[in-house]
């Protein structure tokens, strides 16, 4: 579903196959991260995957109702959400498709059918989010009210770009 480029490799958040796949820019493939499941590092159609300056991954496990936080080599470190249980408040994701780091460690998250980001310091406590009131799946042609958050990302500017895909 998405893309994030680190260190001159290509990480493919590997919807179908349940994994993170890593490339060179060249498209020779390196590792593999994860398989199938519901367990830390397992997943179950992985949309989007954001990495650390120190190499660790941040993965929107969309089925799976959460955000994995994993070490370099797949080892879950903490999670957002509860495993398979949608939901609306602080924590909670309705389908997550994205995460983007911001240059502070900030984790943005694309809580796709929610219609909403929700937005985590680096120590992983809620900061605030964007959407619909309360993140109902109530949508409208307001700012920052989306229909179906599918990705985000952020510029060196800390700008935060969001595909709206309704």
């Amino acid at each position: 579903m998405n893309l994030s480029i680190h260190n001159n490799e290509l990480y493919v958040a590997d919807y179908w196959n349940d994994s993170i796949q890593v490339f060179s820019l060249v498209g020779v493939p390196r590792r593999s991260i994860g398989k199938p499941g519901n367990s830390g590092g397992e997943f179950n159609a992985p949309g989007g995957v954001a990495v650390a300056p120190d190499g660790s991954l941040f993965i929107a496990d969309f089925y799976n109702q959460r955000i994995q936080h994993l070490s370099a080599e797949g080892d879950l470190i903490e999670q957002w959400g509860n495993t398979g249980e949608t939901g609306i408040w602080a924590g909670e994701f309705n389908y997550p498709t994205d995460v983007a780091l911001g240059t502070d460690g900030s984790l943005y998250i694309a809580d796709g059918y929610n219609d909403r980001i929700q937005v985590f310091s680096s120590t992983g406590k809620f900061l605030c989010k964007w959407g619909g009131p309360f993140g109902l799946n109530i949508f409208g042609p307001f700012n920052s009210w989306f229909a179906t958050v599918t990705s985000i990302t952020i510029d060196k500017s800390e700008q935060l770009f969001v595909a709206d895909f309704l």
